[in-house]
């Protein structure tokens, strides 16, 4: 949380969200890589945030279930990443 404290404070200006980013073959501006969970089928490669409900280990590999369920095509499902 400090981190973003250093760069998001009303007395600097937010160079890092005005900066662009690469990631995989998608180059969008910064802001535009943060979405949060319920519009998860808005584009593939984008990062994702939410409250987390439970973190489950798998062997070397993690399940994150989020918190909130999501409407899709008039049924809730459970996010699972």
């Amino acid at each position: 949380m400090s981190f973003l404290k250093f760069f998001i404070t009303p007395n600097k200006p937010c160079f890092i969200r005005k900066k662009v980013l690469k990631i995989n073959n998608l180059v969008l501006p910064y802001y535009k890589f943060f979405k949060h969970i319920q519009y998860f089928l808005d584009r593939e490669g984008l990062i994702y945030w939410g409250k987390i409900k439970k973190i489950i280990k798998y062997g070397s590999n993690y399940a994150i279930e989020y918190d909130k369920r999501i409407f899709v095509e008039r049924k809730t499902i459970a996010i699972k990443a």
